[in-house]
């Protein structure tokens, strides 16, 4: 049997619940169970008439699961007169001087919070752990630097039976821990990824706006904070648990132009197997930004890749490099002459100096010395691949005016793609062509020697020879494109 305590949220489960479908939760294991513990438990409390089937079939799903008792005692304390006393010592807090951290609560501890959680009663374990929460969220709204103390929020092996009070103190007490401050204020402890992910997996209903708090608290740019790097986890992790919001949390970074890691972290999670370049996730986001997006969009998104590259002057894995990694095989897939193994990883890049290293570079780095074997128009493309292409080379451009470095890979990939493919006479077709020329203008670097010169002098010289041939479309002639390239 599993370690409950390795279970994380499951998206079926949390799909049931969050549509208050609880008839197919019996086919699940009490570990798969025991994250939602809080809500189902919570929803045995329910005395509607109209719900007592429901409250029925969920005590009997609760029989085998030994930690339900005790969450039930967690709703038993009179939490009117502990909301009083934590009220008070908020006022108490307010007046103290900014230099003392301990609340009037933890101060009178003599062995440590953790093992006077652990011995004391349950109304005493509320004052404790809250008291330490509500301190840690006053914190965040002065906005200080100095790191309030959060041992009970810290320590793994207490996490569980913390995260099952927090929750039931959440409903009980929704005025006083705002999911929006909980959270933010969860964020700066050890275990904040796996609290907050378990309050959302209980309060499915606050997705959002959790998801749109931590969003708004982020950073505009990439950031090494670790507040930050655990920010974009949860988010992901929130993500993984609904897919369905993913484009929501998208949507939100990019209306407010904050974490754009985050933003290519879901696209690439979002990949499916055998997607197209239209449909593929991680094309569409930066078409959309790249190429649709507002002035104010791409001034951000180069920013960011500038950051990032000037930040990571040596191989590192980050959301770019990644990015970088799958344009990359994309642009592979329309070659013939260098074969990829699917099983072995690209190694990712954010600077030009990177060196070659994997078994790929180097067929790569030894086709570059010799181009002028490239097999010239050798591989026809249908309509639908010509628009994936036009998609995939227009944003590789864009990527590349914004301030991204390209590699000597990929400027070798590029070239060989754009000098080695026969697009067919249609309008898509020579919509491609115009853009391959366009590229070329916009990327001189791409002709860096000799060799490289030949081979699209050789491709330039198939185009003035079919002219006729690509004529026959609808589509305007890409002649005046050729002469201002020959310029």
């Amino acid at each position: 049997m599993d370690d409950p305590h390795d279970v994380a949220p499951n998206p079926v489960v949390f799909s049931l619940v969050s549509s208050g479908d609880t008839s197919g939760l019996d086919q699940f294991r009490k570990e798969v169970l025991r994250p939602f513990l809080p809500l189902l438990v919570g929803s045995t409390l329910n005395t509607c008439e109209d719900l007592l089937n429901v409250v029925w079939s969920i005590q009997k799903l609760l029989l085998d699961i030994k930690e339900a008792n005790r969450v039930v005692t967690y709703y038993s304390i009179d939490f009117a007169t502990l909301r009083s006393d934590l009220l008070k010592e908020q006022q108490l807090r307010r007046k103290m001087s900014r230099g003392s951290k301990s609340s009037g609560t933890t101060r009178d501890t003599e062995h440590g919070v953790c093992r006077e959680f652990e011995k004391g009663s349950i109304e005493r374990k509320y004052r404790l752990l809250l008291s330490e929460l509500l301190s840690l969220m006053a914190e965040e709204d002065k906005s200080s630097k100095e790191k309030a103390v959060t041992e009970l929020l810290d320590a793994s092996a207490l996490k569980w039976e913390i995260v099952d009070m927090v929750c039931v103190a959440m409903v009980m007490m929704s005025s006083l821990l705002p999911p929006r401050g909980v959270t933010q204020a969860l964020l700066q402890s050890h275990e904040g990824v796996f609290l907050i992910l378990q309050i959302v997996a209980n309060f499915p209903s606050y997705f959002d706006q959790i998801a749109r708090g931590l969003i708004q608290d982020g950073e505009a740019q990439e950031g090494v904070s670790p507040s930050n790097q655990s920010r974009t986890l949860v988010l992901r992790k929130m993500c993984q648990l609904d897919p369905s919001r993913c484009s929501f949390v998208q949507t939100v970074a990019l209306e407010q132009l904050k974490m754009p890691s985050l933003v290519l972290y879901l696209s690439h999670d979002l990949l499916k197997e055998g997607s197209s370049a239209m449909q593929d996730s991680v094309v569409t986001l930066l078409y959309n930004i790249l190429i649709c997006g507002s002035g104010a969009e791409r001034s951000w998104f180069s920013q960011y890749l500038k950051l990032v590259q000037h930040k990571y002057r040596r191989s590192h894995v980050s959301a770019l490099s990644i990015v970088r990694q799958h344009l990359y095989r994309l642009l592979a897939g329309y070659s013939e002459g260098i074969t990829l193994n699917n099983d072995q990883e690209v190694e990712p890049m954010d600077t030009v100096d990177t060196d070659v290293n994997t078994e790929e570079e180097m067929d790569v780095a030894k086709a570059t010395n010799d181009i002028e074997e490239f097999p010239q128009n050798t591989s026809h493309l249908s309509d639908e691949e010509c628009m994936n292409l036009t998609v995939l080379l227009k944003v590789c451009s864009a990527l590349k005016s914004l301030g991204l470095f390209v590699s000597k890979k990929e400027a070798y990939m590029l070239l060989y793609v754009i000098t080695s493919l026969t697009p067919p006479p249609t309008n898509c077709g020579v919509q491609l062509i115009k853009t391959m020329i366009a590229v070329l203008i916009a990327s001189p670097f791409l002709i860096s020697n000799k060799q490289r010169e030949e081979a699209v002098v050789k491709w330039l010289k198939y185009l003035l020879d079919k002219q006729d041939f690509y004529n026959k479309t609808d589509s305007a002639s890409y002649s005046d494109l050729l002469l201002l390239l020959a310029i």
